[in-house]
């Protein structure tokens, strides 16, 4: 342990007289405790791990850093299609479309807002309803069991499913 602290300290004078990177003075760390342990002859299987030890380290920072940019690169994305798919709404012409596109949205937001995406499908199933439009009833059934699975109501979401596999036979769909 002592001789630990003297390479640190042998370390910390070469940095005041030559400023380095954190990365170097691990690389220094590194080099340094390896010629001291196989000086000393303690194990030489552990000097040949050190340095991997460190690429291991660096490698799960690099790691983490691409898994947040990924993330909010998705996340960016995600707001975009909501938002386009908010338009479609707001521009439908006709009401089927206008019922497809909310069954969209309902998809969209059920794992980060399922409260928004039961209500969604539920006013694309009573406008399926008005319509006489049995495929978007099915559809908003389904994204209706879906948000209910999702919240964790199990029973209702069965038999939203349920309804909507009905739907689904009887029209024939076999996408959905």
């Amino acid at each position: 342990i002592n001789k630990f602290t003297e390479i640190k300290k042998n370390s910390r004078k070469s940095e005041d007289r030559c400023p380095k990177s954190d990365v170097t003075l691990n690389l220094l760390y590194v080099s340094q405790i390896t010629t001291w342990l196989t000086s000393t002859k303690l194990a030489c299987s552990v000097c040949f791990f050190v340095p991997y030890i460190t690429l291991i380290t660096a490698m799960r920072k690099l790691t983490f850093t691409l898994a947040l940019i990924t993330l909010f690169i998705s996340a960016s994305a995600q707001h975009k299609i909501i938002d386009s798919l908010k338009n479609a709404i707001a521009k439908a012409k006709d009401d089927t479309s206008r019922i497809l596109s909310m069954t969209t949205l309902s998809r969209a937001y059920v794992y980060s807002k399922p409260d928004s995406s039961l209500l969604i499908a539920q006013q694309a199933v009573q406008l399926s309803r008005t319509m006489k439009f049995l495929k978007g009833e099915g559809i908003g059934l389904d994204r209706e069991g879906i948000a209910f699975n999702t919240i964790g109501d199990y029973p209702r979401a069965l038999s939203y499913l349920i309804a909507s596999l009905k739907i689904a036979e009887q029209i024939g769909d076999r996408k959905e």
